[in-house]
């Protein structure tokens, strides 16, 4: 739901938040499993540009790796250690290995990036705190949008990490096979990127906010004599969307999480302040104050659209849809 801000010198700021040391022993190691199995030559020498590279890139090259594999599962061996028959650990890529710089950048970079609350559902805000050693931690998960243990030369990828809750990285995306979570493994190649380059908030054209709507339904039975919040239960929160961004709608389960009794609360409390400060009451408000409060004003102290933007609060899409 909320896309990524990434500034313009973004990548170079990222790679500071690795060593030297470790770019160089990321690189020596690739460019030796590059060379036991040439088949990876289709991706790039260089393992900076697959750091940094931009969205298109990394779903190319996820696109590459599972043909590649299907071709050659031998490949994957060059790049992960497997323990005990199930557990594996990567040995390029390695995102445990990399975890404390890759959450330091986040934490450091929260602001520059525009990131106030998960990227997928905007119920959880993102707050920050050193933990008991003084490391530096955000509350929020990084999901990667391609999953590591698929496509593991994806696993340090900026682009392929997604600041998420933990109900939608561990609970409901989880392990679950990546296409059909989005419900799109039955359709073509071609079709799937079309609908990747659109639903991940890692991307350019990730635009949930034009494509998609939240609104308020009435149920069978309700009464608007008693006022919206009041009559809690005769209300649903809904959302419609193109049938692009239905992909992430059904997979986040948004419409059944939205109608959790504290965010239905929130919604029902902006459709009382609409009912009970239409624009012909804030007229006449504004009248008798006899100029010295616009009206504009009026309706920013009433209904605050401004002040929860500045502030970046979480379910801000919410808000401004009810509000339109």
């Amino acid at each position: 739901m909320r896309r990524i801000n990434y500034t313009e010198n973004v990548s170079l700021e990222y790679l500071k938040y690795f060593s030297s040391k470790d770019l160089n022993d990321i690189q020596d190691k690739w460019d030796i499993i590059r060379d036991i199995y040439t088949e990876l030559y289709i991706f790039p020498s260089d393992v900076k540009k697959i750091i940094t590279a931009d969205f298109s890139k990394l779903m190319k090259w996820y696109f590459e790796w599972i043909n590649l594999i299907k071709r050659n599962k031998d490949v994957e061996k060059g790049l992960i250690k497997r323990i005990d028959g199930s557990n594996s650990k990567l040995l390029i890529f390695d995102y445990s290995q990399y975890y404390s710089n890759i959450i330091k950048f986040f934490f450091e970079n929260t602001s520059s990036l525009d990131l106030y609350s998960c990227c997928y559902c905007e119920i959880e805000p993102v707050t920050n705190y050193k933990k008991k050693n003084g490391a530096n931690r955000i509350t929020l998960d990084l999901d990667h949008f391609f999953p590591k243990d698929q496509c593991p030369i994806l696993a340090l990828s900026l682009r392929n990490l997604v600041p998420a809750c933990s109900a939608c990285n561990s609970r409901i995306k989880n392990r679950n096979n990546f296409l059909r979570f989005y419900g799109i493994n039955k359709q073509s190649q071609n079709e799937q990127m079309k609908i990747l380059l659109q639903i991940s908030p890692t991307c350019d054209q990730y635009e949930f906010n034009k494509n998609a709507k939240i609104y308020v339904l009435p149920k069978v039975g309700f009464s608007t004599k008693i006022g919206y919040l009041k009559n809690i239960d005769s209300y649903q929160i809904n959302f419609s969307a193109n049938e692009i961004y239905e992909h992430e709608i059904k997979a986040f389960r948004l419409n059944q999480r939205y109608n959790s009794t504290s965010i239905l609360a929130e919604a029902l409390s902006i459709m009382d302040l609409k009912r009970n400060y239409p624009s012909s009451k804030i007229q006449e408000m504004t009248k008798q104050f006899k100029g010295i409060i616009s009206s504009e004003h009026l309706e920013e102290i009433i209904f605050r659209r401004n002040f929860d933007e500045n502030r970046h609060c979480n379910l801000l899409k919410l808000k401004k849809d009810l509000l339109d």
